[in-house]
């Protein structure tokens, strides 16, 4: 299957990937489901929070655990500013660009990045979709997204 990168956006690490869907098996067409995009304003932390993604390059990995926090503001690459979800549903490489949903299995943010180091077991971060909605946006009609 051959895929084209609509757009990107490198504060956040999101990019829109377009398919050609008449290049898609009829089987394939019909396993293809549409995620339900959940309110990540109404998050509250303590609510359970599911990482869905490809940990390490192995195929589809499931973790749970819960919102450890909102509006983490991380410094992104770019040196812009990014206000994350903590959760502590352990999110590795692989997962980046994978869902992360709530107990009614609403995307509530997309997987980004994780904080690791011999004090810290792990703390992962996730791109709420408030934040995610409208840049995925810009991105479907642009290369990039202007500047902040």
């Amino acid at each position: 299957m051959s895929a084209t990168v609509k757009g990107t956006d490198s504060s956040t690490d999101l990019a829109v990937v377009e398919v050609d869907m008449s290049k898609l098996s009829d089987s394939t067409k019909k396993n293809i489901k549409i995620a339900t995009i959940g309110d990540s304003k109404k998050t509250k932390v303590g609510e359970q929070a599911i990482a869905i993604g490809n940990a390490l390059g192995y195929g589809t990995s499931v973790t749970v655990g819960y919102i450890s926090a909102k509006d983490r503001e991380i410094d992104a690459e770019d040196s812009a500013s990014v206000k994350l979800i903590q959760t502590d549903a352990a999110i590795n490489p692989g997962n980046s660009g994978g869902a992360l949903v709530n107990s009614k299995g609403e995307v509530i943010a997309i997987n980004s990045s994780k904080f690791a180091s011999e004090e810290v077991e792990g703390m992962g971060f996730a791109i709420p979709m408030a934040t995610a909605e409208p840049i995925l946006e810009e991105l479907m009609n642009q290369k990039e997204v202007a500047a902040n």
